[in-house]
């Protein structure tokens, strides 16, 4: 039997209507010419996605099973998403799964594991034993919430001990901006000294002491409930358009709690001492003295290097997610190039002359001119006087040099961005520093971190030791003052 069909020319005329709505055959441009045409993502096999075309052009590809062909009457399909910008850090992205330790790894944690050892009975064969462990409790216990959250990220029971060691290690943190605020306005004489019963108990809060108290307190919980809130998604996915975090990676969770709560708090003491860095406040009240404690010395910065490039290692994701040879190139620790380290030393003896003879003469006389109070030059001379000679000045540049570059440039900046991970940078300092001299500590910051961006850490830090060389050399050599 035959079929015959037959079409209705209404229908014909709606549907090449329709075709003009659908947009298949554009005006021609200017000169004749159909725009290029459009680019689609093609499938495995190689071939055109479904409904890939030109403009004006027949379908090229039609639908599986035989279907009917994409063409004119079909929405054309969405343009494909546009292509991310690149992270110049290759950031945010998943931590990686964890890593097996090669022959090498389990060699470096041996040999490192050994040195750390002897030099622990090196510090207690001289008596400083106490003062080794004192620097590293301020850095070991983040690399352990940092491990921690490593393995927090495949197991629960560790996630749980993560959130643990961050609430605990976030009460050591307030704790310490708390009493660095009280120190200054405690009167240490009569806290340590005898007095008679009859006299009734001593006056141990200098004037102006309460007013101290309740600020460092409000301002303390606030930034611990800033702290919090980093826990909560929503916040995070704000924060996640300004850093280069990722707002769902449980890592990332935790060092954006515990690093918010470590800059805000490491603020507090000189806001509350108005502009007055707790450091050089005990210092000019005699504090070391009734302490019986000394200024920085060579053996500080010795054992501050011992703990703080272990713990930025491990804080990397070594050996939980990483091998060595991956937690070095994350860090940016990489060998530089001849042309790098040459400019690397001429820029940073540049960047001293300059910042000595040039800027911080300009912020001083800001200061003087608005009023405000500068860094206390000697105070600051004093609690530098034990490094204040050559071999202090090998022992700064290679120490803060390599420590804080690996720790701020190479650990942090390619995760929070490098104005948050200056900022932090900055923040360490404001416990010795005046914000005047905080101010030179952020524009220093700001080009190592530069030079971190476009190069790798190992020239930052090699700047940043020269840098520091330079400067404690000038004023060993009475270059400048102190």
């Amino acid at each position: 039997m035959a079929y015959t069909v037959s079409v209705n020319p209404a229908v014909l005329s709606e549907i090449e209507h329709m075709n003009d709505d659908q947009g298949t055959a554009p005006p021609q441009a200017p000169g004749g010419q159909y725009p290029p045409p459009q680019q689609y993502p093609t499938q495995p096999d190689g071939q055109q996605p479904y409904g890939a075309q030109s403009y004006g052009q027949p379908p090229q590809q039609p639908y599986p099973q035989g279907g009917p062909a994409y063409g004119y009457g079909y929405p054309p399909p969405p343009p494909p998403p546009p292509p991310s910008m690149p992270d110049p850090y290759g950031a945010p992205a998943p931590e990686p799964a964890p890593a097996r330790m090669d022959r090498t790894d389990r060699m470096v944690l041996a040999v490192g594991a050994l040195g750390f050892l002897l030099a622990m009975v090196a510090f207690a064969l001289i008596g400083e034993l106490g003062r080794f462990f004192t620097v590293g409790i301020q850095v070991a216990p983040l690399a352990l919430v940092a491990v921690l959250a490593y393995a927090g990220v495949k197991s629960e029971g560790m996630a749980v001990l993560a959130y643990i060691a961050l609430a605990i290690v976030g009460m050591a943190v307030v704790l310490n901006s708390f009493l660095s605020a009280l120190a200054p306005v405690l009167d240490m004489n009569a806290a340590l000294n005898d007095t008679n019963p009859a006299d009734g108990p001593p006056n141990l809060l200098k004037p102006g002491a309460p007013g101290v108290i309740m600020w460092a307190t409000v301002l303390l919980l606030i930034a611990v409930i800033v702290s919090a809130l980093m826990l909560w998604r929503p916040v995070r996915v704000a924060v996640a358009r300004i850093i280069p975090i990722d707002p769902d990676n449980f890592v990332h969770k935790i060092a954006l709690s515990i690093l918010t709560l470590l800059l805000l708090t490491s603020f507090v003491p000189i806001i509350v001492l108005g502009g007055n860095p707790p450091i050089l406040e005990i210092i000019k009240s005699g504090g070391l003295d009734v302490l019986g404690e000394e200024p920085v010395s060579e053996l500080d910065l010795v054992g501050q290097f011992i703990w703080t490039i272990p713990a930025v290692v491990f804080a990397a994701g070594w050996p939980v997610v990483r091998t060595l040879r991956k937690t070095l190139e994350r860090l940016g620790m990489v060998r530089p190039t001849s042309l790098q380290v040459a400019g690397a030393i001429v820029g940073a003896v540049a960047l001293a002359f300059g910042m000595t003879f040039a800027v911080e003469p300009a912020i001083f006389a800001l200061w003087e001119a608005l009023g405000w109070t500068p860094t206390d030059v000697s105070a600051f001379s004093e609690l530098l006087s034990g490094v204040t000679n050559p071999v202090g000045a090998i022992l700064i540049g290679v120490t803060a040099g390599i420590g804080e570059e690996m720790a701020f440039r190479g650990l942090l900046q390619p995760r929070i961005g490098l104005i948050f991970a200056n900022l932090l940078f900055t923040s360490v300092h404001a416990f010795q520093y005046g914000f005047d001299a905080l101010l030179s500590v952020f524009i220093v910051g700001t080009i190592l971190g530069i030079v971190r961006a476009r190069t790798n850490t190992s020239t930052a830090a090699i700047v940043h030791g020269v840098y520091n060389f330079t400067l404690v050399m000038m004023s060993v050599l009475h270059i400048v003052g102190q």
